[in-house]
């Protein structure tokens, strides 16, 4: 069960990243995009590592 839930959130944190690598090629010349992409991208690799060994 919770196991479950850890690789759903883990799966949505990919999507997640993946549509952020999306956004820098849309819009790379934006640099407060590429600021806010910096900012949501580091926490979340870090939360997928987390998911990944609790």
């Amino acid at each position: 069960m919770m196991s479950k839930a850890v690789l759903i959130i883990s799966i949505a944190c990919m999507i997640f990243l993946l549509s952020l690598q999306i956004l820098y090629f849309i819009s790379y010349s934006n640099q407060i995009i590429q600021i806010f992409g910096e900012l949501f991208t580091i926490p979340s690799l870090v939360f997928v590592v987390f998911a990944f060994f609790f």
